[in-house]
This record gives structure tokens, sequence and C-alpha cells, in this order.
């Protein structure tokens, strides 16, 4: 179905009750987890895109007019990472709010595309930034729901120290890994604000969107510095086909040379329920983990 076959439904029906409705809806999986630390379940909230699905490519159903209409407040990313959603996102009716995470940052503090047409919109790579995110979260929902206020103001005191003491943790293992040993390849490009923020030479197969294809030059490129920089793994991603590194790895083989998967990283994603990955700390410790066994051995 297409979106824009949503918007006469969304704006034109009668919604019973909404000014009284109760439910936040976060559209990707990291923005409900803030909602999850900072609030718990003192309001009904739940996220549009399950985990293990690609925002990028993600297209609205008949079932999340539903949960649209449903919302009092609706939390976005707000930087292309949920494209096919932007659309109705700003045709909302005026009881319900959104919020973009967008609006958080200055555009000095973001990364942009290699075209300079876009901002890349990973910015849950940056623990720094994520922080950022947090703060303004608490005040969307504190300002649209002032009874949350009390509880949540020290319930975002604590997650921003766990945030803090994360970041630590986080610098501590990456130092494990020789600063000339980190080049992340992976199979799009959605670690830049990682590697700014941890020392990391970024590239990936396809750009900062999955919709895109992979091209033939730049899959050259890239198997040109994996033989060049003797790197030692690439790594697949949750939500991404495991093919473009497949091919990747074919094209080392073509160069004479040998490239091992490292492991799966969390990109677009949190991992499904109960995994090591189901918390946005959680998918950091588990990403780094996963990063510094393939890379820190390399010879």
């Amino acid at each position: 179905m297409k979106l824009f076959g949503l918007l006469p439904l969304i704006s034109a029906c009668a919604i019973p009750g909404i000014a009284d409705a109760q439910k936040i809806l976060s559209t990707t999986s990291q923005i409900g987890d803030i909602v999850t630390q900072l609030i718990g379940d003192a309001v009904a909230h739940s996220s549009l895109i399950r985990t293990g699905l690609d925002p990028h490519t993600y297209k609205a159903t008949q079932s999340d007019l539903w949960r649209f209409q449903e919302a009092r407040l609706i939390l976005s990313n707000g930087l292309n990472l949920e494209a096919s959603l932007a659309r109705v996102l700003t045709q909302m009716p005026s009881p319900i709010r959104v919020a973009s995470l967008a609006d958080a940052f200055r555009p000095s503090e973001l990364l942009g595309s290699v075209h300079g047409n876009e901002f890349d919109p990973h910015i849950w790579f940056d623990t720094q930034l994520w922080r950022k995110a947090v703060a303004f979260v608490a005040e969307a929902i504190s300002t649209t729901y002032v009874q949350l206020q009390p509880g949540m103001a020290e319930r975002l005191q604590d997650y921003d120290r766990a945030l803090v003491a994360l970041t630590s943790e986080l610098r501590t293992e990456i130092d494990k890994i020789p600063p000339d040993r980190r080049v992340l390849i992976t199979a799009h490009d959605a670690f830049g604000y990682f590697g700014r923020a941890y020392g990391f030479d970024v590239l990936g197969v396809q750009g900062l969107s999955t919709a895109t294809e992979a091209g033939i030059q730049n899959m050259s490129r890239l198997a040109d510095v994996i033989v060049t920089r003797n790197v030692p793994a690439v790594f697949v991603e949750s939500t991404v086909s495991p093919r473009t590194i497949e091919a990747l790895q074919a094209a080392v083989s073509d160069r004479g040379g040998r490239v091992n998967v490292g492991g799966e990283l969390y990109s677009d994603s949190l991992g499904d329920p109960h995994t090591d990955a189901a918390t946005y700390v959680g998918m950091m410790r588990h990403n780094v983990k996963t990063i510094v066994a393939a890379l820190q051995g390399a010879q």
C-alpha cells in the first residue's frame, strides 16, 4: 500500500476521544527504548517499526493507520530515516503531536551525505548526541503529559548518568584496537557518527540508505581498501541482506585477498526482546564487543 493512500483517511476520519488518547508511538526501536527508560509503563507506548525491520525501506500498512490515530504523541527520527513516513507525519491532525529528534541538533553537529543534500540519520551511534536526543524526548513527553514530570526528571538524570558511563566503557574497549586497525566496513553507511566519535575510518557498501543500490565502482574501491590496508574483517547488519557483504568478499578474493565476516552488527534496529541488544545500551555494547573481537588481532 502506498503511504499517500493513508493521508485522506487520517485527516478525514472522525477520531472519537482522540483528545483523551494516552499512547506514545515511536517510529523506531531506538526511540522506543528512550521512552521505556524514561517512563516505564506509566503511559502505553510502542514502536511502529518492529525490531529487525529496515526503517529506510519500511512502508506503512493499513493497520498502522489505526496506530497513528490512537497516538497522542508521535516521536520520529526526522532525518529521512523513515523516508516513506515523512509525508504522513507532516499531515497529522492537530490533536496528535509529532516531535522529530532532528530538532534536537544544530546542523553543525550532524554529518552530511557525500552528495551534501541530506544529513546522516544514524545519530544514535554517537552516545553524546544520543544524550541530547534523550533530553529532547523527555521534554516532548513532559510537555505532553504534565503529570509525568516529577517522576521522569529523576529517571532522566539516572539514564543520562548511565549513558555517560557507557561512553567511558566503550572507549576503554575500543582502545584495545590499535588506531591503524580501526577500519570499519559494513553493509551500508550507518556508522559515520560512531567513526567520528571513536576514531574509525568507516566505509559502507551501500550509502546512508539501504534503498540505494550497491554500485560496482564502490564495491571495487572497498575491495582495494581491504587488500591494501589488510583489513581482517567486514560486518553484516541485522536489518540488511548479507548479499552485499558476500559480493564484497568475492571482490576481495578476485584480488588475491581474503576478508572474514567479523559478525553481525545492529545498525537500524535494536535486537529482539531477550537478546543482549534489546536496549540501546545493550546494542552499543554488543556492537563494540563484536568489532573489537574482529579487529584487535589484525596483523
